[in-house]
């Protein structure tokens, strides 16, 4: 299949300040003879049957702006090109590949974009590589090439493949487990192995890859938040013994449940907290952190940290109005020499996570009203990204699912990026972690979820679902679970049949959401006056579910999502091999800080929308 290549760049005579906000960041890195930097945008066409008249027509009605661009020849200078690896998430791409069949050239069936540098100037080769995988693109996730042409980021389809992989975990020694925990970046302790191994010994078969991914993103740091609900045995000069049962239980939840005021609508246990504004409106209020991602890769973690908030706002049916964020990083002026191996400079970290932060909001036109930024040494090598946001939603709209309920997933298509992130965000960060877990990071795609936003709200407003959540770290295996959690579900899927055509909202509408097909009577709302009594469970999950009732309506909602403030306390998917592991141990640890008790809480992953919908980044 051939490729067209589309170079794009400013005319002659016109300020860049791409360019010229790059000059400043090459010189500053020790690049010499630097005298400019122009900024292009690369573009890439394919099609069996695409003719030049196509490429024509979509160049001038979509790539250039007549008044201040124009297409653009390599020239004579070095330059830099940088693209999305093959598979990797290309949003612009998406977009491109739409907008050119709404323009009505459908001979094209790949599109994909990519940058590139023109350094004007006596710029050294040798000095010019290291400097671009360093400051020009992430390895990981893209391809660099200096001095020469970058390759499409196309993922041509491939047949499915039925191969599934086995891994033969029941005769592993402690030294083998250890291994397989390392080799799949599993970010579990030994204790958690052995408990996992005991249960498919007692099933007399050895786990498949994705059951064990599903149990490693259930129990990570991440979603589980161990350390929150982990028993802490304090000891202080001239006090006696304290032991605290859990920080989050003991301080964070006690605290508001003590308040229990009427104005308190859901908290603790849904995507976001929800409090009564009027007799009318509900205010839902989200934050989140997202530091290892946006130490590895600075503007994606922080831009899918800001996707994931506003998103577990749409997941109490809720549309988002603002976005807030604190973030702190190591001095600017930081000696290089003086940073770990492996780690970015803290200027390029608050250069990444500042636009990551401001990019992802502007594109859904939702503004980040105020926030705080933070420089410390202690930050140095991981910063504080955390990024919240707010939204209204009719008074007491919390839905709940229903026996017979049909899972609609929304959203955009699932890229390499992105995987076992629950995982890798719980993992201790070293020298190697951004060659090692860089693809981690997912990349997100606000475009889409302005989309799924506006459907979301039309369905909410027509009662066309029953329950929603999103789709964040944990993947289907944690969102459909936490829908379907008290309904007691045995199996989640069998198959994923494929829907011939988009559906629109009247389409829903006539099939359900209910199993038969049959549409379902609204109901009226109903509004909680009152935050659940604590005894009602223990939190162990990574973003708030209701207790006693459902997390969200029975439509999905995608991006990557991490979550800092919910904790639920649901089973999920994994629940039953859970309840064999408690039998093997792994409910209290004997260590001063003691393990969380797996079996009374714990959901994986974050909740998220479903309209179901959305992209499921780590499954």
């Amino acid at each position: 299949m051939n490729v067209t290549r589309i170079e794009v760049g400013l005319k002659p005579g016109l300020p860049d300040p791409r360019g010229a906000a790059l000059c400043a960041r090459l010189r500053a890195a020790g690049l010499t003879g630097l005298t400019g930097v122009e900024g292009r945008d690369l573009y890439f066409l394919a099609g069996e049957a695409l003719q030049q008249a196509d490429v024509a027509r979509i160049a001038e009605r979509l790539l250039v702006d007549p008044v201040e661009q124009r297409v653009a020849e390599p020239g004579a200078w070095h330059r830099v090109e940088v693209a999305p690896l093959p598979g990797v998430t290309d949003s612009a791409g998406e977009n491109l590949l739409e907008a050119a069949h709404a323009l009505g050239v459908t001979r094209l069936e790949y599109a994909g974009t990519g940058r590139a540098w023109v350094l004007h100037g006596q710029v050294s080769l040798e000095a010019l590589a290291p400097i671009a995988s360093e400051l020009l693109g992430n390895p990981v996730v893209e391809s660099i090439r200096v001095d020469g042409p970058v390759p499409a980021p196309f993922a041509i389809g491939q047949p499915a493949d039925p191969t599934v992989e086995v891994e033969p975990i029941r005769g592993l020694d402690a030294e083998g487990l250890r291994a397989l925990g390392a080799r799949r970046r599993l970010a579990l302790d030994a204790q958690e192995l052995a408990a996992i191994q005991a249960h498919y010994q007692a099933l007399d078969r050895d786990p498949t890859d994705a059951e064990l991914e599903m149990l490693a993103q259930t129990w990570s740091e991440h979603c589980v938040h161990k350390t929150f609900k982990a028993r802490i045995h304090l000891t202080e000069a001239g006090k006696p013994p304290e032991v605290v049962d859990g920080l989050f239980n003991q301080y964070i939840k006690a605290a508001t449940l003590k308040a229990d005021s009427p104005w308190l609508q859901s908290v603790f246990v849904d995507n976001a907290g929800v409090v009564a504004f009027d007799d009318a409106l509900d205010l839902a209020f989200k934050v989140e952190t997202h530091n290892h991602p946006s130490a590895v890769d600075p503007f994606g973690g922080a831009n899918t940290g800001v996707g994931g908030v506003i998103r577990d706002v749409m997941g109490v049916s809720a549309r988002p109005i603002a976005c807030t964020d604190v973030l702190c990083f190591g001095p600017a002026d930081t000696d290089p020499a003086r940073l770990p191996a492996g780690v970015l400079h803290p200027a390029r970290i608050a250069e990444g996570v500042i636009a990551g932060v401001g990019d992802y909001g502007n594109k859904m036109g939702i503004p980040t009203v105020d926030g705080a930024i933070l420089y410390d040494p202690d930050y140095r090598a991981n910063p504080w990204s955390s990024a919240a946001a707010s939204g209204w939603r009719p008074a007491g709209r919390t839905p709940r699912p229903r026996v017979g309920d049909r899972v609609i997933v929304i959203g955009g298509h699932t890229g390499r990026d992105g995987l076992r992130g629950a995982t890798f965000s719980s993992m201790e960060m070293g020298a190697d972690t951004a060659s090692k877990a860089g693809s981690s990071v997912q990349i997100g795609h606000p475009i889409h979820q302005k989309q799924v936003l506006e459907v979301v709200m039309e369905a909410r407003d027509q009662r066309l679902y029953t329950a929603i959540t999103d789709c964040g770290a944990g993947g289907l295996s944690s969102a459909v679970g936490e829908m379907a959690a008290e309904l007691g579900p045995r199996s989640i899927c069998a198959t994923s049949p494929q829907v011939s055509g988009p559906a629109t909202l009247g389409d829903l509408a006539e099939r359900g959401p209910g199993a038969d097909g049959a549409r379902r009577p609204a109901r009226p709302p109903r509004r909680a006056a009152r935050p659940v009594p604590a005894a009602r469970g223990l939190p162990g999950g990574s973003g708030p579910l209701h207790r006693g009732r459902a997390p969200g309506p029975a439509l999905r909602h995608g991006a990557s999502g991490r979550s800092l403030d919910g904790f639920p306390a649901r089973r999920h998917p994994a629940a039953q091999p859970r309840r064999h592991l408690d039998a093997a141990g792994v409910a209290d640890g004997s260590a001063r800080i003691d393990g969380p008790a797996w079996g009374s809480a714990g959901a994986a992953g974050h909740p998220g929308h479903r309209l179901q919908g959305g992209r499921h980044p780590h499954l």
